[in-house]
């Protein structure tokens, strides 16, 4: 079984996938530009905080980006994946294990397994407990990835924090606009009643964001979002994002936080 599939995913995980490998060589770039540096930590940390169960398909998250970590970009990394289900996180780890058995390599094998982790989300109501961050490097370079199955207030401001005292990790974010809209003004969801998709984004601590319009014809309105502390963060030129301070950016998000009747006034 794979978790939250839908016909625009196999377009999402391709582009993830071509992102992704993009952003990890702009972080091997300063890893060489600033080696030896007593600042610098030279680990690549990934974290996927809606990691599913790993399924059968090879091109989900975790597997992408454990794939394209196998491929060993010349530094070390660490791999969290979250998930908050208890039944998909068992699933997950069994995937993971099954992943890392076959690898061919013995000294491979036995890193992935001392460096990838598998957690439980929001037990604690920390994104990543702090031991697993421990060390005396204060800059972390790597990525966080969000492809959450509907909103969850919650994981936003756990999200939020986490990236606060994070700075240097990037994020790429998958976002459903149709889930929102479903959620503004339902009963049902007063933590979240009326908070549009713009306020979320505003919780991210980037100084930098680039929006990516949603799928054409695509009835969940998936659209990618791109945030970073780079000033010039030249890799999203190559996938159509726009800068969200620039008129274009405002308008496509604009559109993606009006809901169908608001639309038609």
């Amino acid at each position: 079984m794979t978790v939250g599939r839908s016909k625009i995913t196999p377009y999402k995980q391709l582009d993830l996938r071509d992102l992704f490998f993009d952003q990890m060589r702009s972080v091997g770039a300063v890893f060489k530009k600033y080696e030896g540096k007593d600042w610098l930590e030279k680990a690549y940390y990934l974290f996927d905080i809606t990691a599913g169960d790993m399924g059968l398909d090879k091109k989900t998250s975790p597997r992408i980006f454990l794939s394209k970590l196998l491929e060993n970009e010349g530094f070390n990394f660490k791999v969290f994946l979250i998930e908050k289900n208890k039944t998909t996180f068992s699933e997950l780890k069994k995937n993971v294990m099954n992943f890392i058995k076959e690898i061919p390599l013995i000294d491979e094998r036995r890193y992935f397994r001392e460096n990838v982790n598998c957690i439980l989300g929001n037990n604690n109501k920390v994104l990543v407990r702090p031991e697993y961050l421990n060390g005396k490097h204060k800059w972390k370079y790597g990525l966080v990835y969000f492809d959450p199955n509907g909103f969850s207030y919650e994981t936003w401001d756990l999200l939020s924090d986490f990236l606060g005292r994070w700075k240097a990790l990037d994020v790429i974010m998958n976002l459903s606009a149709a889930a929102n809209k479903r959620c503004i003004n339902n009963p049902k969801t007063l933590m979240h009643q009326g908070k549009r998709i713009s306020h979320f984004i505003d919780m991210i601590p980037k100084s930098k964001k680039f929006i990516r319009d949603c799928y054409s014809g695509d009835q969940h309105q998936f659209f990618m979002l791109f945030c970073t502390n780079w000033a010039d963060y030249r890799i999203c030129r190559n996938y159509d994002f726009i800068d969200l301070d620039t008129y274009e950016g405002q308008q496509i998000l604009e559109r993606l936080d009006q809901t169908k009747e608001e639309k038609c006034r």
